[in-house]
């Protein structure tokens, strides 16, 4: 019921929209699902805002002027496998929280070395860059402290 109410009063982000099934799941054994993610930022009250899912429906497309690799220019080699893009942003304070879930370790692995993850998100305040097997989570705290702990505990949660 929660779920569906937060899911009512979202605004979209401006480089990424909802499409898509709801049982986008990653193919690795080992590898979180979208929903996995999902969950986690949910329950730490950093919720996600924009979801795009890409090989849900190929009739789909994210707005123009936009790609699924918005924050990262992801060589198409990688970003084939890419499940799913999910962002959300505070408009307020410019806090922002981007996750893309692969569907592989190995997959996040290879983006992560076709470009530093220190230089996928680049931001005059603190930027929270991880890799969590197959996610890769990005985060610009947009100078509030609550926020970075928020996403630090959503990170925790994947466990």
């Amino acid at each position: 019921m929660r779920r569906a109410l937060l899911l009512l009063l979202l605004v979209p982000v401006p480089f990424a929209v909802g499409c898509g099934s709801t049982k986008a799941k990653a193919t690795d054994g080992n590898a979180y699902s979208v929903r996995d993610v999902e969950r986690a930022f949910f329950q730490a009250d950093v919720p996600f805002q924009g979801e795009m899912l890409p090989q849900s429906n190929p009739y789909l497309r994210p707005p123009a002027g936009t790609t699924l690799a918005s924050a990262v220019a992801l060589p198409k080699a990688n970003g084939k496998h890419v499940q799913a893009f999910l962002a959300g942003l505070n408009r307020a304070t410019g806090a922002t929280e981007m996750a893309y879930v692969f569907d592989t370790k190995k997959s996040a692995d290879e983006a992560v070395r076709a470009k530093p993850l220190s230089r996928w998100l680049e931001s005059n305040h603190p930027v929270i860059s991880v890799q969590k097997r197959n996610v890769i989570i990005l985060a610009a705290t947009g100078g509030d402290s609550g926020f970075a702990q928020r996403v630090r505990r959503a990170i925790a949660a994947l466990r």
